[in-house]
């Protein structure tokens, strides 16, 4: 059974010290930490030093990569939501701006990424799980039920099938 650190990038010190039974760390960013605009250059520093003390470690990496409300803010057709949306997470923010999962700006844009993540990680050995989330607030494929929310989803056609549609591309695009 692998057994990961989770919590924030440690230290080499830190990723050294583990118990002999944790097998890796757990490293999680979002896309707009590593490509600011989308249309941008991708800095890929993050990912290559948490690629670095794991290696050096001697661990296995299990890397998150959050879109959804971690999507550059230049991204168009962006929606806005009260926070109030999204209280059954560990904080309430006053509001969370994410891309629609059905929108063809976002996944144009996000595939792109995947793509480019891709050309540059595909084989490698110290990347052990990727986990990459879609269109909601802290990556998780899980959407509020709100009013706003549902208004949303009628205003841009948001449906359970096209909801659907836009996971098995995500899905296809990193699995490819």
């Amino acid at each position: 059974m692998d057994l990961y650190n989770f919590g924030g990038l440690p230290t080499l010190a830190q990723a050294k010290a583990l118990p002999k039974g944790v097998s890796g760390i757990s490293y999680s960013t979002t896309w707009k930490t590593l490509q600011s605009s989308y249309k941008g250059a991708i800095n890929w520093k993050p990912i290559d030093n948490a690629i670095s003390i794991a290696a050096t470690a001697s661990k296995r990496l299990y890397l998150r990569v959050h879109a959804g409300d971690g999507s550059p803010a230049d991204l168009p057709y962006m929606v806005t939501l009260p926070g109030s949306c999204f209280s059954s997470g560990p904080t309430t923010p006053p509001s969370v701006t994410m891309p629609m999962p059905n929108d063809a700006a976002f996944q144009t844009a996000y595939g792109a990424f995947i793509d480019a993540f891709g050309a540059r990680y595909n084989g490698n050995q110290v990347i052990a799980k990727v986990a990459m989330c879609g269109g909601s607030r802290q990556g998780e494929m899980v959407l509020p039920t709100c009013s706003q929310w549902v208004a949303l989803c009628t205003k841009h056609g948001l449906t359970a099938a096209s909801l659907e549609d836009s996971w098995k591309f995500f899905i296809g695009k990193w699995r490819t």
